[in-house]
């Protein structure tokens, strides 16, 4: 489903413990400095999370700039992050973070999109092997600045979402990911 405008996309749960609020302040950072495009929000959460956000979008004047659309069925998740130009996976660096692999960066992968992700270890390794977007410090102006780098103009984002998509394939199948357990739990036998 494509939409109107550029439009930047996050697919998760929305709640505190994400701070998704440092998403929308960022965003609001890089609208700030001239960026011509929406936010996307998929995907429900608490009552507490999702009203607070609803606040800050209000309180940064973003209303009619980020668009919410609570919990959706995965295909239609998939087919809202297909019509978007930019797939964003901002999360906090906190430990229950920084050891996960996060999923959505591999389904926007797996989709041809391009990201724009933080410095969690697995997120850098996707986007350093893959070549299929950006990685920036969990800092609030290096995520605007990254949001306006890639969506300048000057950066082919369909070139970056083919090389994520070709990685995914070839890195990230189950297949390959039971090749290296296996090889690993291998090599711990004697």
């Amino acid at each position: 489903i494509k939409r109107e405008g550029k439009t930047i996309v996050y697919l998760g749960a929305i709640s505190k413990i994400r701070e998704i609020d440092y998403l929308v302040e960022s965003f609001y950072l890089a609208v700030e400095d001239g960026l011509d495009a929406n936010l996307l929000l998929i995907g429900g959460g608490s009552s507490d999370g999702v009203g607070y956000l609803k606040d800050e979008i209000a309180r940064l004047g973003l209303t009619g700039r980020v668009e919410m659309t609570g919990n959706v069925k995965q295909e239609e998740a998939w087919q809202l992050v297909s019509g978007c130009d930019l797939c964003v996976s901002i999360i906090p660096e906190i430990p229950v973070f920084t050891c996960a692999s996060p999923t959505k960066v591999i389904e926007y992968m797996a989709l041809g999109k391009s990201v724009l992700v933080n410095d969690i270890p697995d997120q850098r390794l996707l986007v350093d092997e893959s070549g299929a977007g950006l990685c920036v410090p969990y800092s609030k102006r290096a995520i605007a600045d990254g949001m306006l780098h890639l969506l300048s103009g000057d950066v082919d984002l369909a070139a970056m979402g083919e090389k994520g998509q070709a990685y995914i394939r070839q890195e990230r199948t189950y297949s390959k990911l039971a090749q290296v357990v296996e090889g690993t739990l291998a090599g711990l036998v004697p």
